[in-house]
Protein backbone atom coordinates (compact mmCIF):
# COMPACT_ATOMS: atom_id res chain seq x y z
CA UNK A 1 0.00 0.00 0.00
CA UNK A 2 2.17 2.83 -1.32
CA UNK A 3 -0.23 5.76 -1.58
CA UNK A 4 0.01 7.46 1.84
CA UNK A 5 -3.25 9.35 1.37
CA UNK A 6 -5.11 6.17 0.41
CA UNK A 7 -3.69 4.35 3.43
CA UNK A 8 -4.54 7.23 5.74
CA UNK A 9 -8.12 7.44 4.41
CA UNK A 10 -8.61 3.66 4.65
CA UNK A 11 -7.22 3.50 8.18
CA UNK A 12 -9.46 6.43 9.21
CA UNK A 13 -12.52 4.61 7.83
CA UNK A 14 -11.59 1.41 9.65
CA UNK A 15 -11.05 3.32 12.92
CA UNK A 16 -14.47 4.98 12.50
CA UNK A 17 -15.95 1.49 12.14
CA UNK A 18 -14.38 0.45 15.46
CA UNK A 19 -10.94 -0.94 14.71
CA UNK A 20 -8.58 -0.34 17.63
CA UNK A 21 -5.47 -1.62 15.84
CA UNK A 22 -4.88 -1.34 12.10
CA UNK A 23 -1.85 -2.33 10.08
CA UNK A 24 -0.73 -3.05 6.53
CA UNK A 25 1.47 -6.01 5.66
CA UNK A 26 3.61 -7.04 2.73
CA UNK A 27 2.23 -10.39 1.58
CA UNK A 28 4.54 -10.89 -1.37
CA UNK A 29 5.10 -14.61 -1.82
CA UNK A 30 2.71 -15.65 0.94
CA UNK A 31 -0.27 -16.73 -1.18
CA UNK A 32 1.05 -17.59 -4.65
CA UNK A 33 1.72 -13.91 -5.41
CA UNK A 34 -2.03 -13.31 -5.67
CA UNK A 35 -2.01 -10.68 -2.94
CA UNK A 36 0.75 -8.18 -2.41
CA UNK A 37 -0.67 -6.22 0.52
CA UNK A 38 -2.91 -7.15 3.41
CA UNK A 39 -4.69 -4.94 5.89
CA UNK A 40 -5.39 -6.21 9.39
CA UNK A 41 -7.82 -4.82 11.94
CA UNK A 42 -8.27 -5.87 15.55
CA UNK A 43 -10.60 -5.15 18.43
CA UNK A 44 -9.92 -6.04 22.08
CA UNK A 45 -11.61 -8.96 23.75
CA UNK A 46 -13.14 -7.88 27.07
CA UNK A 47 -10.79 -8.77 29.92
CA UNK A 48 -13.49 -10.75 31.72
CA UNK A 49 -13.85 -13.03 28.70
CA UNK A 50 -10.10 -13.63 28.58
CA UNK A 51 -10.06 -14.43 32.32
CA UNK A 52 -12.88 -16.94 31.88
CA UNK A 53 -10.94 -18.69 29.09
CA UNK A 54 -8.32 -19.79 31.61
CA UNK A 55 -10.64 -22.61 32.65
CA UNK A 56 -12.80 -23.27 29.59
CA UNK A 57 -14.82 -21.47 26.95
CA UNK A 58 -18.01 -20.05 28.42
CA UNK A 59 -21.34 -18.99 26.96
CA UNK A 60 -20.19 -15.36 27.33
CA UNK A 61 -17.11 -16.21 25.26
CA UNK A 62 -19.19 -17.76 22.47
CA UNK A 63 -21.51 -14.75 22.43
CA UNK A 64 -18.59 -12.29 22.39
CA UNK A 65 -16.84 -14.35 19.70
CA UNK A 66 -19.89 -14.22 17.46
CA UNK A 67 -20.50 -10.52 18.08
CA UNK A 68 -16.87 -9.55 17.56
CA UNK A 69 -16.56 -11.59 14.36
CA UNK A 70 -19.64 -9.83 12.99
CA UNK A 71 -18.07 -6.47 13.87
CA UNK A 72 -14.76 -7.45 12.24
CA UNK A 73 -16.59 -8.74 9.15
CA UNK A 74 -18.39 -5.41 8.81
CA UNK A 75 -15.13 -3.47 9.13
CA UNK A 76 -13.21 -5.44 6.54
CA UNK A 77 -16.18 -5.46 4.15
CA UNK A 78 -16.28 -1.64 4.34
CA UNK A 79 -12.54 -1.57 3.71
CA UNK A 80 -12.95 -3.85 0.70
CA UNK A 81 -15.64 -1.61 -0.79
CA UNK A 82 -13.54 1.49 -0.09
CA UNK A 83 -10.63 0.01 -2.05
CA UNK A 84 -12.79 -1.36 -4.88
CA UNK A 85 -14.44 2.03 -5.31
CA UNK A 86 -10.93 3.39 -5.96
CA UNK A 87 -10.11 0.76 -8.59
CA UNK A 88 -8.20 -1.76 -6.48
CA UNK A 89 -8.78 -5.49 -6.41
CA UNK A 90 -9.74 -6.18 -2.81
CA UNK A 91 -10.87 -9.23 -0.89
CA UNK A 92 -12.45 -9.24 2.58
CA UNK A 93 -11.38 -12.24 4.63
CA UNK A 94 -14.74 -12.56 6.41
CA UNK A 95 -16.18 -15.51 8.28
CA UNK A 96 -18.54 -16.07 5.33
CA UNK A 97 -15.78 -16.50 2.74
CA UNK A 98 -12.91 -18.06 4.68
CA UNK A 99 -12.77 -21.77 4.01
CA UNK A 100 -10.97 -24.13 6.35
CA UNK A 101 -9.46 -27.41 5.21
CA UNK A 102 -9.62 -30.72 7.09
CA UNK A 103 -6.89 -29.47 9.45
CA UNK A 104 -8.76 -26.22 10.22
CA UNK A 105 -6.25 -24.20 8.21
CA UNK A 106 -7.12 -21.36 5.85
CA UNK A 107 -5.26 -20.12 2.79
CA UNK A 108 -4.39 -16.83 4.46
CA UNK A 109 -4.93 -16.80 8.25
CA UNK A 110 -5.88 -13.47 9.77
CA UNK A 111 -3.01 -13.82 12.22
CA UNK A 112 -0.48 -14.05 9.40
CA UNK A 113 -1.51 -10.61 8.14
CA UNK A 114 -1.65 -9.16 11.67
CA UNK A 115 1.83 -10.34 12.64
CA UNK A 116 3.35 -9.33 9.30
CA UNK A 117 1.76 -5.90 9.80
CA UNK A 118 3.62 -5.65 13.11
CA UNK A 119 0.50 -5.52 15.26
CA UNK A 120 1.72 -8.14 17.74
CA UNK A 121 2.40 -11.85 18.09
CA UNK A 122 0.23 -14.94 18.39
CA UNK A 123 -0.24 -16.23 21.93
CA UNK A 124 -0.75 -19.81 23.03
CA UNK A 125 -4.47 -19.05 22.84
CA UNK A 126 -4.08 -18.46 19.08
CA UNK A 127 -5.14 -14.84 19.53
CA UNK A 128 -3.15 -11.73 18.68
CA UNK A 129 -1.30 -10.38 21.71
CA UNK A 130 0.01 -6.84 21.66
CA UNK A 131 1.54 -4.24 23.92
CA UNK A 132 -0.47 -1.48 22.22
CA UNK A 133 -3.44 -1.95 24.52
CA UNK A 134 -3.28 -4.27 27.53
CA UNK A 135 -5.60 -6.93 26.17
CA UNK A 136 -5.81 -9.74 23.65
CA UNK A 137 -7.16 -9.22 20.14
CA UNK A 138 -8.85 -11.27 17.48
CA UNK A 139 -7.38 -10.13 14.20
CA UNK A 140 -9.11 -9.90 10.86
Amino acid sequence: MCDFSLKQDLFSLLAEKGAKLIGAADLTGIVSNEMQTGVSVAVPIPKSIVEDLKTAPTQAYYEAYSSMNAKLDEMVSCGKEFLRDRGYRAFANTTKVVKQDAHWCTRLPHNTVATRAGLGWIGKNCLLVTTEVPSVYPAC
